[in-house]
């Protein structure tokens, strides 16, 4: 079936200015890191006074930043390739496609495992700073042998999807996923989705209910999941995005929020230091001692992450409204099959994530999730 939804109408933002490779992207930032360190340099030197140099190099050093964001914010994405990202899907084991939304948004997936017509479907979504790419990697060969085949959709803001400044993942089901359900025939379905994905396969749950006209949500599968900060309030839990100011105060829109782009640029295209799980292996040497597959695998879609180039991830790594506020309740939830997998040594999902992976269950919905360690 082919979506009504399917115009191709372009963002503005997502066009304009746009730098002619990802190489671009590392050169200037190479740039901008040497002429900032001679700047800084070339202040300590000549001014009169330490007190003046502490300050003054702060206070460069924050334009700097905020100048470069900027920079980056504006120059956008890389256009869209089809040819480009069905490609890269072949590599992982996968068939890449893409559908558009009303907003005239591309929104990537991946479809891997079974092709057999009796196959039960599984959507997955993928974690921050990744794309459905390393879910089709993660599964594809599994997925084919258990007659599952798996739909993978990249998040706006990653991959080859196109960015959404101002998303919300209560809508995403909505908007994202519902064209992509249509346009691959799917009436009922299982999701999972691990780290940031939870919030996202809960809103899946949420807005497919029981009683959706077309397309129903019958499993949910949650990796590590975390809560909103309106429920940690409410239930009185800890929340790190609360514990800092930069995320509980950040609007990546505003001006004075540009670092946000700068950030997403230094994590993930510094030389020798990028991507971020290129150097996973001295955060978790255990993890990486004992699957050395792992990181690798993670650190490769981190690649595939910046495909269009990492602004969109200065939109999404610490926006406290996207991460936190979700705009859904997952106690109205009403899938009865679920599935939960935790474990003692799980740490917080990400540095905008409630943090609730060492606490009790918070709510009692109307099914027995199984524990899974």
């Amino acid at each position: 079936r082919q979506s009504p939804m399917s115009s191709r109408v372009s963002l503005s933002w997502t066009r304009r200015f746009a730098p002619p490779s990802r190489t671009a992207f590392k050169r200037g930032l190479v740039t901008w890191l040497g002429l900032t360190t001679i700047s800084l340099v070339a202040l300590v030197k000549r001014t009169d006074g330490l007190l003046k140099a502490l300050l003054g190099g702060p206070a460069l050093l924050c334009a700097s930043v905020l100048v470069y964001g900027t920079y980056r914010k504006e120059r956008g994405q890389l256009p869209f390739s089809e040819d480009e990202q069905r490609a890269s899907a072949e590599r992982l084991g996968g068939f890449g496609r893409h559908v558009t939304t009303k907003d005239g948004r591309v929104v990537e997936y991946l479809v891997y495992g079974s092709n057999r017509e009796d196959a039960t479907v599984m959507v997955q979504m993928h974690g921050a700073t990744s794309t459905g790419g390393l879910m089709c990697t993660w599964n594809a060969e599994m997925f084919r042998q258990l007659n599952i085949r798996g739909i993978a959709p990249t998040m706006p803001n990653s991959g080859y999807s196109d960015i959404q400044p101002d998303r919300r993942i209560a809508n995403f089901p909505r908007d994202d996923l519902a064209p992509i359900l249509w346009a691959e025939g799917v009436d009922e379905f299982l999701v999972d989705g691990h780290s940031l994905g939870t919030s996202h396969a809960l809103a899946v749950a949420w807005y497919f209910g029981p009683n959706h006209a077309e397309h129903r949500c019958i499993g949910l599968g949650l990796n590590c999941p975390y809560l909103s900060t309106p429920l940690c309030d409410e239930l009185g839990f800890r929340c790190d995005a609360d514990d800092l100011f930069l995320v509980r105060n950040n609007d990546p829109r505003e001006w004075h929020a540009a670092w946000n782009f700068t950030l997403a640029d230094v994590t993930n295209l510094l030389p020798f230091a990028s991507p971020p799980m290129a150097i996973g292996h001295m955060i978790w040497p255990k993890l990486a001692e004992e699957r050395p597959w792992v990181l690798p695998m993670v650190a490769e879609d981190q690649k595939r992450t910046g495909a269009r180039g990492y602004v969109g991830q200065g939109y999404e790594m610490t926006c406290y409204a996207t991460n936190t506020l979700w705009g859904f309740d997952p106690r109205h939830i009403r899938t009865k099959h679920v599935a939960v997998w935790w474990a003692h040594d799980d740490g917080s999902p990400g540095i905008a994530s409630p943090r609730v992976s060492r606490r009790p269950a918070l709510w009692r919905p109307p099914f027995q999730p199984r524990r899974c360690e």
